[in-house]
């Protein structure tokens, strides 16, 4: 009978004891992922909020933008033609023509006027006799003076600084790189 009383010390021992000990750590174990999950669920709906907040600000950012500039554009209409915007939050200011967008570059007829002005009359032969004795002779020095008397005849800004951008090309090939970073 001793064995028997025994046994049934160990059973009340672990139904009184064991048992709710393993119950209690399952139910944490439960608690804890519960927790996860919550937690998870919490920075999600953190991170939905932030987002809606940002785009809201943004959105009004943008809207406060566009309001100042086309009150600008209204009051001196030349700004638009001009691309240059008196706001320095605006980088970039484009259309939308036939559904696709135009930027502003891609109405710049300035590119024409510059390629016209390149290839006019005696300018335009200097530059070719300078490239000549820069890339098909090899004589960076003599391409440089060339460079020079087509500076000289310049009539234009765009052909001087088209002009002065090819003499400093040369110099720093003829091993002259003060001269070239004054020119440049």
């Amino acid at each position: 009978m001793d064995l028997h009383a025994h046994r049934r010390q160990v059973l009340l021992f672990l139904a009184a004891i064991f048992l709710p000990c393993v119950a209690l750590v399952g139910l944490g174990a439960r608690l804890t992922l519960q927790e996860r999950e919550l937690t998870r669920a919490r920075l999600g709906d953190e991170r939905r909020r932030v987002t809606r907040d940002l785009r809201q600000e943004l959105a009004s950012h943008l809207e406060a933008v566009a309001l100042r500039q086309v009150t600008a554009i209204a009051a001196r209409p030349e700004l638009l033609r001009a691309g240059a915007y008196p706001d320095s939050t605006v980088a970039l200011v484009a259309r939308i023509s036939g559904g696709r967008l135009v930027l502003p570059w891609e109405n710049d007829h300035s590119k024409e006027e510059s390629r016209r002005l390149l290839s006019q009359g005696s300018f335009a032969q200097r530059i070719r006799e300078a490239e000549r004795a820069e890339f098909a002779d090899n004589a960076p020095a003599r391409a440089a003076d060339l460079y020079r008397t087509a500076l000289q005849a310049a009539q234009s800004p765009v052909q001087a600084l088209h002009a002065r951008l090819f003499l400093a090309r040369s110099l720093a090939e003829a091993g002259r790189p003060r001269d070239a970073t004054t020119q440049y």
